[in-house]
């Protein structure tokens, strides 16, 4: 019997059987060793087959070794197989499969709600804006403070610095200057306490040494502030000057007791230098006015009052160096002129006198300078007579000029003398001729004045005693 061929599965692959017995009780299905097998001959061929496939495929994957090397694993199995995949792609990639699913809902909803797709990214645009916008302004607020608290301190450090200067004018007698620093302090610093003190002392001071108020309330104000501080060295600066003339002792104490209160207190040793000089005692008076000048060097008030000590104790030269240097710091004031060429007459050296004589007479025609605030005050000249045939029993005699007008004729007076005695009797003629006209008193009064400094100049020049007769005649 021939059997045809039928088509078998790939993976069953034909053989031929060669020299193989069939099985007990089987049919012999085959003729000889070159035939095909019969069907069931096929079928042990593939089990054979797969029975080699299996084991070979367990020996390479020994994970998935199972007692029963037939059996197919679970995982193998198609209705499985997905979810397992979907399940791993989820757990590893986790993130972008929720942000899908919120980009899903996003969509949704701005169709169902009629929102713009872009809605949220507008709104997380606008917050990132709005908060870097805040970021800025931050810093720009932070920038801002810090400038104004360093501006704050610049601010305090200057008007600490305007505070001490006003102390110090303070302790210089510059009471005016004192208080317009105390201002300017609180102008940078209104809740600077001690600037405000120092400016109500200021203005006190101020009041009480240019007589603008009532005795009766700068004594109160003065009061409250020794109340404040029994020891406060102004507030016994400006007693002392108060009671100079009524009270010297009372005002020396007060002098005193600002000296000691105050080491640098300038204007305390000029107001006692005074009165010791006042007293005639200006052995005394010339250290206080000497650390005067060395505290305030640029006060020309002191320099000044230090070289007329000086001229009175016989230290011409010395006088003159001081007296320069006042002038120098204050060329206006038209008395130091006279006052330099008293000293540089003593100090022999008439030609140098005769120039600051000139000057002064200048200075004295010009009424804009005349007029200023410095050359109004009443100038003052103690002089000890050589002879007092009208002023008998007055061992010392000052006298005051006022009015612009006495004031002229002692320095066409002193001009007058000066060009006499360098031997210009003409010039010193016709100077003379154009005397301010002045009641009798006075102008007798000026003409002593000038007498007895020519007098004085006699005691220490004799050889001048010829010519000061003559100018003395001349005056007569």
């Amino acid at each position: 019997m021939k059997y045809r061929r039928q088509a078998i599965p790939l993976r069953q692959v034909p053989r031929r059987v060669e020299n193989r017995a069939p099985e007990k009780g089987a049919p012999d299905m085959s003729y000889s060793s070159d035939t095909w097998t019969s069907d069931s001959a096929i079928d042990d061929i593939g089990n054979d087959r797969m029975d080699g496939i299996t084991d070979a495929w367990i020996d390479k994957h020994p994970g998935n070794r199972t007692d029963n090397p037939r059996e197919v694993p679970l995982f193998t199995s198609e209705p499985l197989r997905t979810p397992l995949a979907i399940f791993e792609f989820v757990s590893k990639h986790w993130p972008l499969v929720l942000s899908l699913l919120l980009l899903f809902f996003m969509v949704m909803a701005g169709l169902l709600t009629d929102i713009s797709f872009s809605y949220p990214f507008e709104k997380i645009k606008q917050g990132q804006l709005q908060l870097e916008h805040e970021r800025v302004r931050f810093d720009q607020e932070t920038r801002e403070y810090e400038n104004a608290q360093n501006q704050r301190k610049i601010k305090h450090r200057m008007a600490a610095r305007q505070r001490e200067l006003g102390k110090a004018l303070l302790d210089s007698g510059l009471y005016q200057d004192a208080e317009a620093a105390f201002q300017t302090a609180l102008d940078l610093d209104d809740s600077d306490w001690r600037a405000t003190l120092g400016h109500f002392k200021a203005q006190a001071l101020r009041l009480a040494a240019n007589n603008e108020h009532d005795p009766a309330v700068i004594d109160r104000r003065l009061r409250m502030m020794l109340k404040e501080n029994p020891e406060d060295p102004h507030a016994h600066t400006m007693l002392g000057e108060l009671l100079a003339e009524a009270d010297p002792e009372a005002a020396e104490a007060h002098y005193r007791r600002a000296l000691v209160a105050e080491s640098r207190a300038a204007h305390a040793r000029f107001g006692l230098a005074g009165m010791l000089a006042g007293r005639g005692d200006y052995e005394a008076a010339r250290p206080l006015l000497e650390e005067a000048v060395l505290l305030v060097p640029q006060r020309p008030l002191y320099l000044t009052n230090l070289a007329h000590v000086l001229a009175k104790i016989g230290d011409f030269p010395t006088a003159v160096e001081h007296y320069r240097r006042a002038l120098a710091l204050d060329g206006e004031r038209i008395l130091g002129y006279f006052e330099l060429a008293g000293a540089l007459r003593m100090a022999r050296k008439l030609e140098d006198a005769h120039a600051n004589h000139r000057m002064g007479a200048a200075l004295l025609a010009r009424k804009q300078v005349a007029d200023l605030p410095k050359n109004q005050t009443s100038w003052h000249f103690q002089v000890s007579p050589g002879h007092a045939e009208d002023f008998d029993g007055m061992p010392s005699y000052t006298v005051y000029l006022d009015r612009h007008e006495q004031k002229r004729l002692y320095g066409y007076l002193a001009l007058a003398a000066s060009e006499f005695l360098l031997g210009r009797e003409e010039e010193a003629r016709r100077q003379m001729q154009d005397l301010p006209q002045l009641p009798v008193r006075e102008h007798q009064e000026i003409e002593w004045l000038v007498s007895q400094e020519l007098q004085a100049l006699v005691k220490n020049q004799q050889y001048l005693a010829g010519t000061v007769e003559a100018f003395l005649k001349l005056l007569e």
